[in-house]
């Protein structure tokens, strides 16, 4: 495992530990309540720790590149890859490749990097400004746009001939977002509606009169070229002078690409998609909200996009559908205390942590739960369990062998851990005090019981609920003899998470059912879903949270539970937040979705 620094989390934890504890156009009738406002979900982490996407390439869909802060992925046809660059690395920023076998990066400082072999290597560059775009017609005729990121602009055109790079014209006053080669023309199109052209031999300003910045730009020839930019911004080019083309949409286009001139995508902020079929540009639906920032379209018409919280895009004309950059392991379990997030998950490889701020471990066992107690606490396979202390991780001596499945902590009101409880299979229950862990008995019944979930609101009110049974085992002795009874509840399918807000008590079932209990026994609330629910939130009595397979994310604002739209298809597992403002979501493909208020 890598014993990396937790940086600030010990603050962020105690300061959490202490606040935890403690659309329709119908019209509203005169009195009513407005109707709910939409909860909205952004997926911001991938299984590879993945942000936003700034460029997207490939050859086909079974060969995909995709650069962003972090470096380079690569996609084979079955998993996403982190590439192997040479360090130090400044953020990328731009891709293209000539063929399959000689791909180009640029980024922040100048960088360049070209694939060869297999292998990454950095070229000498002739700038130390932020390449924004590539591209080329061949490996030995490759053009990028370079730009200085902060004023005064300066933009420069360089060239790369198959043994070296140069710079062929610069314009200062001008900030270049893209460029494109093609028919040996290369357009270059910059902020305030301004475009570029090298015909060869000189770098030709072109007027538009228009003054919308352009974000990208794709040419069928040199007298066939779109470009798309701010405000829903299209212009075309015929050979002879720029000309509006009518978007219909108001919002910023980023990203343009094309299979031939009447076979054009458009992308930009909010998921926003536009295909042109030779006649006009009409909205196509992408399955994100997420901003697009990149597009390439392949010869035979599909093609893929990439954009914000690693979102990557997949299809082709008026066909889009969503991916996400996973890896075959899933975050489990989430804690967080407002903007910050821990997640736990596990996989082939075994068992994996990854906090807000990028940092990972790795451990041997695969891990499901986690708790803070002052400390991180994270439990799993053969009744691990690990607590992050001293700026590192060490093993507790856990009592158990079989796996751990829930982990819930107490904290004192001077932010000290007070007590743990943790449950697993083969009717493990664990609570830790005093310093040491021990084996709780569970009463009779109970002795065949897979434990999945365990909450407690007090050490006399403590629950449990078991992935082979509609009963709760619960807590509820002050002197802590020996208090663990059965309660029955009228749910219909076993139960697989626990929560609850001062005398409240929330459970979800295998059957999408949600109970709770406010002292007068377990009664049903309305469900709007059938799914298996994984975990569940209570934030306050008037908002909770409950997550299951297939994407399912559901919202209880007081009144009614409520579908909302996760836009993930994948089944999403843990759920956490304290004050509602941020609340995170974790699942398949190591994914991390924010609802942020």
């Amino acid at each position: 495992m890598n014993n990396r620094p937790l940086r600030g989390v010990l603050a962020r934890l105690l300061l959490g530990c202490v606040i935890a504890a403690g659309c329709s156009n119908d019209p509203v009738a005169p009195g009513s309540p407005p109707p709910p406002a939409p909860i909205v979900w952004n997926q911001i982490r991938g299984g590879l720790g993945v942000g936003d996407i700034h460029a997207i390439w490939g050859t086909s869909r079974q060969n995909l590149y995709a650069a962003h802060a972090g470096g380079i992925l690569r996609y084979d046809g079955s998993a996403w890859r982190a590439e192997s660059l040479p360090a130090p690395l400044d953020t990328l920023r731009a891709l293209w490749g000539a063929s399959s076998s000689v791909v180009f990066a640029g980024g922040d400082g100048g960088t360049i990097l070209r694939r060869a072999g297999g292998v990454w290597s950095a070229m000498s560059s002739p700038t130390g400004n932020q390449i924004r775009d590539l591209h080329g017609t061949s490996a030995t005729n490759v053009y990028a746009v370079a730009a200085t990121p902060l004023y005064p602009d300066t933009t420069e055109l360089l060239h790369y001939d198959g043994s070296s790079w140069s710079r062929l014209d610069a314009r200062d006053g001008v900030d270049g977002n893209a460029v494109f080669a093609a028919g040996g023309t290369a357009f270059v199109v910059c902020d305030a509606g301004i475009v570029l052209r090298h015909d060869g031999t000189l770098l030709i300003e072109d007027t538009t009169f228009y003054t919308e910045n352009l974000y990208d730009v794709w040419a069928a020839s040199a007298t066939d070229a779109v470009a798309a930019g701010e405000f829903g911004r299209i212009l075309h080019f015929d050979g002879a002078a720029w000309a509006p083309m009518t978007s219909g949409v108001g919002s910023t286009l980023r990203a343009v690409a094309g299979n031939a001139p009447d076979d054009i995508v458009a992308a930009g902020d909010n998921g926003m998609m536009l295909h042109y079929d030779g006649a006009s540009w009409s909205p196509v639906p992408s399955g994100t909200t997420n901003h697009v920032r990149s597009l390439w379209v392949f010869p035979d018409g599909t093609g893929v996009a990439g954009g914000d919280y690693g979102s990557v895009l997949m299809g082709g004309g008026t066909q889009w559908s969503p991916r996400h950059l996973g890896q075959p392991f899933a975050f489990e379990a989430v804690w967080s205390n407002r903007d910050y997030y821990i997640a736990v998950g596990s996989g082939p490889g075994g068992g994996v942590v990854r906090d807000r701020d990028g940092f990972g471990w790795s451990f041997p066992e695969g891990l499901h739960a986690i708790a803070v107690s002052g400390d991180v606490l994270v439990a799993g396979d053969g009744g691990v369990i690990y607590r992050y202390t001293g700026g590192a991780w060490q093993k507790e001596n856990s009592p158990a062998s079989s796996t751990l499945r829930g982990l819930t902590a107490l904290i004192s009101r001077f932010g000290e851990p007070f007590r743990v409880y943790a449950a697993g299979d083969d009717a493990t229950l664990l609570v830790w005090k005093g310093g040491a862990w021990t084996q709780a008995t569970v009463p009779a019944g109970a002795e065949n019981h897979q434990f999945v979930d365990v909450w407690a609101a007090a050490i006399d009110d403590v629950f449990a609920v078991a992935s082979n049974a509609t009963s709760i085992i619960r807590y509820d002795d002050p002197y802590e003899l020996n208090g663990w009874t059965i309660e029955d509840t009228p749910a219909s399918a076993p139960l697989l998470a626990v929560s609850g807000w001062r005398g409240d008590v929330y459970v979800a079932s295998q059957a999408g059912e949600i109970l709770f209990n406010n002292g007068n026994g377990w009664k049903a609330m309305a469900s709007p879903v059938a799914t298996p629910l994984r975990d569940i939130r209570a934030l306050s009595d008037t908002s909770l949270f409950a997550v299951g397979d297939g994407g399912v994310i559901i919202h209880f604002d007081g009144v009614s539970w409520r579908n909302t739209d996760s836009g993930f298809a994948g089944d999403i597992m843990g759920i956490w937040g304290t004050d509602g403002r941020s609340v995170f979501a974790t699942g398949a493909d190591g994914a991390v979705l924010l609802h942020n208020d």
